[in-house]
C-alpha cells in the first residue's frame, strides 16, 4: 500500500514518544522519531512481516518491537504492548504500550 502513513504513540512509565511510520518502496519501510532524544539516530527501517504478528523498528545499536501490530491493518485507535530493546536514546528498555493516533 504505498504512501500509507501512521503516527504512533508509545509509552513506558513517564516516557512517551511519538513515532511515524512510512511506507516505502521495497521490503523496508522507514520510522522517524517525532520525539527528540528517544532513540539514538531518530529514524531506521521499520520490518513489518505479516506472518509474525509483530514489527520491528530498528536504530542504530538494536530494535524496538510493537505485539500484535500489522501496519497494512492497524488504524487509528488501536493499541496493543512491545518492547524497547534500544538503549541509545532516552526511552527506556523493558516493556512499552503502543497506540497509532493518526
Amino acid at each position: 500500500m504505498a504512501d500509507r502513513k501512521l503516527k504512533l504513540t508509545a509509552h513506558s512509565g513517564n516516557h512517551h514518544a511519538i513515532v511515524d511510520i512510512r511506507d516505502a518502496p521495497g521490503p523496508l519501510n522507514t520510522w522517524i522519531s517525532r520525539t527528540a532524544g528517544a532513540w539514538g539516530n531518530g529514524e531506521g527501517t521499520f520490518i513489518n512481516p505479516n506472518n509474525t504478528g509483530q514489527a520491528k523498528g530498528c536504530g542504530v545499536i538494536d530494535c524496538w518491537t510493537l505485539y500484535n501490530f500489522d501496519f497494512d491493518v492497524n488504524d487509528v485507535g488501536d493499541v496493543g504492548d512491545g518492547v524497547n530493546a534500544d538503549a541509545s536514546g532516552n526511552f527506556p528498555v523493558g516493556e512499552l504500550q503502543w497506540e497509532v493516533i493518526g
